[in-house]
């Protein structure tokens, strides 16, 4: 997404340029929606928008995670040590789930990365360092990416980490806040919010028949992707693995 902007013009821009932002952000959060069949991020669209939407897209990198694993912090941090050591003014975002807090890589990442000043935004709800912190609403799509967009500045200007806590709930509804939001500004009316749900679905609605015409990938293959060279130990999980399903096979010898 290419939707940042500088501190400078944020404290100078009339309404209606936020109001244009705020409608691009909506219309993000609205696709999101759309596609979340599942509702697994229901109520962080906000969160994810608003922060991602922060990122120059052509020096910038995300590090994403999921609800068990937080190790891409560790990566988001190698990164953004290459980043300081080249000089590029690139800043990693590392997405950290609620309550990994308390894990031992993401301890260390921190770590490194405030003893290094490194150039990273850590976007999650709770951390175990001290470091610069800022709290935000994670339902005000406008208010995290405010807050993601100084952490980003602060940390490309070299002053280091910054985490960045979204207190979220599902007590707010994050796209009923931005439209809100929209129709106190007065510049949008219902035909907005109309032509905005028409879009999402219709987009929402080409990007899984498009998913589905690629098909799926046989579950054996994500043995054969993490090394060029598989080590023994990789062809014994692999065995391991696959024994249950030959015997259902009728395959065993």
């Amino acid at each position: 997404m290419t939707l940042a902007v500088t501190a400078t013009e944020r404290a100078t821009a009339p309404w209606s340029d936020r109001g244009v932002l705020l409608r691009r952000l909506y219309r993000t959060m609205a696709i999101v929606r759309r596609l979340d069949l599942e509702e697994i991020v229901r109520g962080l669209e906000a969160a994810q928008v608003g922060s991602a939407a922060a990122l120059d897209p052509s020096r910038d990198v995300v590090f994403a995670t999921n609800r068990e694993v937080d190790g891409a912090v560790t990566h988001a941090v190698g990164w953004a040590l290459g980043a300081k050591l080249d000089r590029t003014g690139g800043v990693a975002i590392a997405y950290v789930d609620e309550g990994a807090g308390s894990r031992g890589d993401l301890r260390e990442a921190i770590d490194t990365a405030f003893s290094s000043q490194l150039p990273i935004v850590f976007f999650c709800q709770s951390h175990g360092r001290a470091m610069p912190d800022v709290r935000v609403d994670g339902n005000d799509v406008l208010a995290v990416y405010d807050a993601t967009t100084e952490a980003i500045e602060r940390a490309r200007r070299g002053g280091g980490p910054t985490v960045v806590e979204a207190i979220t709930g599902l007590a707010r509804d994050p796209l009923a806040l931005a439209e809100e939001q929209l129709r106190q500004s007065g510049n949008v009316d219902d035909d907005f919010f109309a032509e905005v749900a028409d879009a999402a679905g219709d987009l929402a609605d080409r990007v899984r028949q498009d998913a589905a015409v690629l098909g799926g990938r046989a579950a054996e293959a994500l043995f054969d992707f993490p090394f060029s060279d598989p080590l023994p130990l990789l062809h014994g999980q692999r065995r391991v693995w696959a024994e249950p399903r030959r015997v259902r096979s009728g395959l065993t010898d």
